[in-house]
């Protein structure tokens, strides 16, 4: 049996250059530039208790680029043992914050209820096919990376919270992507999917 342990990045900030934290959400969820890492990162991952033991593992697998590829760099320098290997399967699902949530409405309220409210609207346009990358695209590379981990036994994947939700989501309960309702109620939009380099463990 492989277990394969599926997390996410080192904690990130979400207000950078000059930037608002609303301006910075939609440029990130766009794809126009990636978030940094927060100056606590190192220290948090070297004080994070994981549920593997990174002396078992053998590769760590991020997106091609951004926080989760940095996060990545980050393993490798703290364990030597480790193959990094960065793929275009683990890239973020693009979307428009413009399109969730307008920037009047989200400052508005507080900052808890206006990322309720964008990741339901997150969830609904997903279901509706009206993101970037379509449901069908999106299932088709959770299958290739699926594919791609069963040749790649003792590995950890770093990836973005809501492409690893939804990965969980079609994991553990795939009948619920018929359904918005059932979308929403799996993937809990009132709660943050996971908090830093935490996530999941699949058996394959």
């Amino acid at each position: 049996m492989n277990q394969i342990y599926f997390i996410t990045s080192a904690p990130i900030q979400y207000e950078f250059g000059r930037l608002n934290i609303y301006q910075s959400f939609t440029s990130v969820s766009k794809g126009e530039v990636f978030a940094p890492l927060s100056l606590s990162a190192s220290d948090d991952l070297n004080g994070k208790k994981f549920e593997f033991q990174v002396g078992d593992i053998t590769n760590i697998f991020t997106a091609s680029s951004g926080q989760t590829l940095e996060t990545g760099k980050m393993f490798v320098k703290h364990y030597k043992h480790l193959r990094l290997v960065s793929t275009e399967l683990l890239n973020p699902i693009l979307f428009d914050m413009e399109n969730l949530i307008s920037e009047k409405d989200f400052f508005s309220m507080d900052l808890d209820n206006a990322l309720n409210v964008a990741r339901t609207n997150f969830v609904k346009s997903f279901y509706k096919g009206k993101l970037k990358e379509s449901k069908n695209n999106l299932v088709k590379r959770f299958d290739q990376l699926l594919q791609l981990l069963k040749s790649n036994p003792k590995s950890v994947v770093i990836g973005h919270a809501f492409f690893l939700k939804l990965l969980e989501i079609y994991l553990f309960n795939k009948e619920a992507f018929e359904s918005e309702d059932a979308l929403l109620k799996a993937f809990n939009p009132n709660q943050r999917p996971f908090n830093a380099l935490e996530g999941f463990v699949y058996l394959s």
